[in-house]
């Protein structure tokens, strides 16, 4: 009896997983599970095409058709990357944050957020006098 297809969404994910890999899961049973989600969405949204780069060397590309292959291609690029994203306490956007080196404990998209939130706590604080500026 083959089973109806389920669609994995934020709010079922959790249930879908523990479905299909059981309550002893494992993180590379999950990475497993994630890898074939990603290439079952990008099967179809993306195809491989061979371009010449800036330097004019060819290469293989894999281009997406659409938005949603867009998408499913940047997630199988931060998946493969291990990258982590955060939202920017300044101005809600979300940016790429690495796992190591300087950028890692960043809560800023730009350095214009970066400052407004330094004056903000400034502020906040007290440490600002309001009649100065």
């Amino acid at each position: 009896v083959d089973e109806p297809s389920i669609r994995l969404t934020v709010r079922n994910a959790p249930q879908v997983i523990r479905r299909f890999i059981g309550d002893n899961w494992r993180e590379e049973s999950v990475r497993h599970f994630v890898r074939e989600m990603i290439n079952t969405e990008l099967n179809g949204r993306c195809q491989p095409r061979l371009l010449n780069d800036e330097d004019g060397v060819t290469r293989i590309y894999h281009v997406p058709r659409d938005l949603m292959g867009s998408m499913w291609l940047q997630f199988a690029h931060a998946f493969m990357a291990l990258k982590d994203y955060r939202q920017c306490t300044e101005c809600a956007t979300w940016f790429e944050v690495r796992r190591q080196g300087s950028s890692k404990g960043k809560t800023s998209c730009s350095e214009r957020c970066r400052k407004a939130a330094y004056r903000r706590r400034r502020r906040v604080r007290g440490g600002l006098n309001m009649a100065a500026v």
